[in-house]
């Protein structure tokens, strides 16, 4: 990963893979583990740790036609995939929300670009599903940029740091917390994951309790390594449109794309 490199090269741990980042020491059990950083504001990881933050990026089997590595963290690659054409605006239905009750909460994903509605996966991953709600009721996404974009592979956001003006720290920041992997659901065109810091420093495989990312493709080979919690069911043309837009050389949208991500029932979403 680059920066959490899933930022630097990488946290899905961050810099060369999903920019995603550590935070604070594993824990063990099933419980969400509480990190506790010396004097970051905001959840986010002291600069004396930063420099632990990465994502994991794990290549992809040469049989495949996906990008040749995971989401970005400091010691992984991350994946080069060819740019895609933008997607024309509004919110397009996938197939996956046919038959979905009106009443469902959905979490609702507001850009520049347009907006996108992710459905949680509590019965698979019931932890990651929980963390988010509670990122989102804190608010704690609002304001957030999505800075990591890789066409045809993924979108990487929700990092604290990223609120403020230096790109430099952009996918080395957290929640304070992270989570225990959930590894039941497999990565497809949509899914929602989070990212986290390399297998190095990262044995157990726990997520960055904030930053995640979306797949823009099944990606196969970064299943049981990263935890999915959800899917996109509607404006994944939004997600593409975000995916093209000018990066630097880090995968950094050279504009920023911010977002305010709130929870809402199904029907109220659509209207």
């Amino acid at each position: 990963m680059k920066k959490i490199i899933v930022n630097t090269t990488g946290m899905l741990c961050i810099s060369a893979g999903l920019s995603g980042c550590f935070f604070g020491l594993f824990g063990s059990g099933d419980k969400v583990v509480q990190n506790k950083p010396t004097s970051a504001p905001n959840g986010q990881t002291p600069p004396q740790q930063q420099q632990a933050q990465a994502a994991p990026q794990p290549a992809t089997p040469a049989s495949t036609s996906a990008p040749t590595s995971a989401p970005a963290t400091s010691e992984a690659s991350e994946p080069m995939a060819p740019t895609t054409a933008a997607a024309p605006s509004g919110p397009a239905l996938e197939p996956s929300a046919v038959g979905l009750s009106e009443k469902a909460e959905v979490a609702v994903v507001k850009t520049k670009y347009g907006n996108f509605i992710i459905l949680l996966n509590d019965k698979e991953a019931p932890r990651h599903s929980e963390n988010f709600r509670r990122n989102i009721r804190t608010g704690l996404y609002n304001g957030t940029t999505f800075h990591r974009v890789i066409p045809s592979f993924i979108v990487q956001g929700g990092d604290p740091f990223s609120k403020d003006n230096d790109r430099s720290n952009d996918g080395l920041g957290g929640s304070g917390i992270t989570v225990q992997l959930e590894k039941k659901l497999p990565h497809k065109r949509g899914s929602v994951a989070m990212a986290r810091p390399g297998d190095k420093v990262n044995k157990d495989r726990r997520s960055n309790g904030a930053q995640f990312y979306i797949c823009l493709n099944d990606a196969p080979y970064l299943d049981a390594k990263y935890s999915v919690f959800g899917k996109v069911i509607a404006g994944m043309n939004i997600v593409e449109k975000i995916s093209s837009a000018p990066r630097d050389d880090k995968d950094n949208p050279k504009e920023r794309i911010e977002m305010t991500v709130e929870l809402k029932k199904y029907k109220d979403a659509m209207e």
